[in-house]
């Protein structure tokens, strides 16, 4: 029943993809590659919505939910807009730093969709896990769906701008760090190394929070390359920093006040935390 309401879902999301590429084809003669590679995402978006679903139930409990949920189905919508947004990485080189010639209205809303996107993409993270907490239907599962979709959206986010321009290449590290903070991971439980769980941080959900808040400035025409690579230096550093001493965590080579448990070996994802170190 639950993967049927998924499926559901993803068979809408797909009809509607194909017609806003077929207008923004039209409109604004946007390249035909913006819908194959949504379409592309969009299958690792529901892959990973299918790959979780036994975790459909509240975090006390085990049994999962046999309905989706406003929160998650908010959470999956997000994803869906997440592969829109990468969509965008067809762009021509250098297009979000080019201004459009006054009057040039195809071009103008072209310059604007991927900082729109993101955006979009933004607001629906702070609304999911809001009402979620509201309503009292917090589950697993969105707590995964949230993790995996973030750190998409930063990967997606960050290539878009780097391949429009509007970032400098070096933050590509940040669009990989939660991807190679898995990878790090993963290769010390092969060689049978402990994995530590993280403390509790307000300071890394600011540093997240900023890092998305600089991705949709990039992206944003309005925002010059000169002051997009000052940005890239004031949030990225600090950001990847944070990671290094979190990997430091992990790894059990620092240790904090509580108890320090080892971490299952399905290691839950985290879109904040990275390392860059294996061993």
């Amino acid at each position: 029943m639950l993967r049927r309401r998924v499926l559901w879902i993803a068979a809408g999301v797909t009809a509607l993809t194909i017609v806003v590429g077929l207008v923004f084809r039209a409109v604004i003669d946007l390249s035909s590659g913006w819908l194959l590679v949504s379409l592309a995402s969009l299958l690792i978006v529901f892959w990973l919505a299918d790959a979780n679903l036994e975790m459909n139930h509240a975090p006390d409990r085990e049994i999962p939910a046999p309905y989706i949920g406003l929160p998650n189905t908010i959470t999956i919508l997000r994803g869906v807009v997440v592969a829109w947004t990468a969509g965008f990485i067809v762009l021509d080189p250098q297009l979000l730093v080019t201004s459009p010639m006054i009057g040039d209205g195809r071009a103008w809303l072209l310059t604007w969709l991927p900082a729109a996107c993101y955006g979009t993409v933004v607001t629906m993270d702070l609304a999911d896990g809001s009402l979620a907490r509201r309503r009292g239907s917090v589950t697993a599962l969105g707590a995964r769906l949230d993790a995996e979709y973030d750190g998409l959206g930063i990967l997606a986010g960050v290539t878009v701008g780097i391949i429009g321009g509007a970032i400098p290449q070096m933050y590509l590290a940040v669009g990989l760090a939660r991807y190679a903070f898995l990878a790090a991971c993963r290769r010390r439980e092969a060689r049978g190394l402990p994995t530590f769980e993280l403390p509790d941080s307000r300071a890394r959900r600011v540093l997240a929070g900023a890092q998305m808040a600089f991705i949709l400035a990039a992206l944003s025409p309005a925002v010059g390359p000169s002051i997009a690579t000052v940005g890239a230096v004031v949030v990225g550093v600090p950001f990847l920093t944070g990671f290094v001493r979190d990997w430091l965590y992990v790894s059990g080579r620092l240790r904090w006040d509580g108890v320090q448990q080892t971490i299952p070996s399905r290691l839950p994802p985290t879109t904040e935390v990275v390392g860059f170190l294996c061993g």
